[in-house]
């Protein structure tokens, strides 16, 4: 069954959670952490906002003790993000945190949903997908050929073994973003990895419109 795309995109707004973890009198770690108000979703924004309020607890209990070990200073922990795809049924967000610990802004993580606005609910890659070994090996084909071609421009760009259930998914009007968390393909100051599976390579097994 293929789903049809109908009906207005969200509005989607910007809140965020806020807060200082102070260490003596010249230590300072400051969090702003950004999630999306989806107006009309309720249950869509209380997982937002719910999620950005567990991770800022998180952070006062993580961060509190090893500040005192680090040289004066101000540092900071920031979380943002965008919306990747809004139309008909669907609605794509990703969110990533970063943080300020010295001298370079490190990547944390990326996570990120698809929502299907009718049920009001997060779609899994099955729920998304027809066949998902058929997606996991036509995806794997298009990873492994950027990674050949990464390796060959700069060796030691990735350590690289495909296992679909280490990446992560979104929408976009380009295709579909496969993403991995850092560290775990590649070396931490080889950013995010990322990769596009155009539309047309994977349509005939979308069970949603775009």
């Amino acid at each position: 069954m293929l789903y049809a795309g109908v009906g207005m995109p969200p509005s989607v707004e910007e809140r965020s959670i806020e807060g200082i973890i102070r260490a003596g009198e010249d230590r300072r770690l400051g969090y702003r952490l950004s999630y999306p108000y989806v107006r009309g979703y309720g249950g869509i924004s209380s997982y937002y906002s719910s999620a950005a309020a567990v991770y800022a607890k998180y952070i006062q209990r993580r961060y509190k003790g090893p500040l005192y070990s680090l040289p004066s200073g101000e540092y900071e922990i920031y979380g943002g993000f965008e919306v990747t795809y809004s139309g008909g049924r669907l609605l794509s967000i990703y969110q990533d945190t970063y943080e300020n610990m010295g001298p370079y802004k490190v990547a944390l993580g990326r996570s990120a949903a698809v929502w299907d606005l009718f049920r009001g609910r997060k779609l899994s890659l099955d729920e998304f997908f027809s066949d998902p070994y058929a997606l996991n090996v036509r995806v794997s084909k298009i990873i492994d050929r950027a990674v050949d071609e990464g390796r060959r421009d700069s060796p030691g760009s990735y350590f690289y073994v495909f296992s679909p259930s280490r990446w992560g998914w979104y929408l976009t009007e380009r295709g579909l973003a496969v993403f991995f968390q850092p560290e775990t393909i590649a070396p931490q100051n080889g950013g995010l990895p990322l990769f596009f599976v155009p539309w047309d390579d994977i349509r005939d097994l979308a069970r949603f419109e775009l």
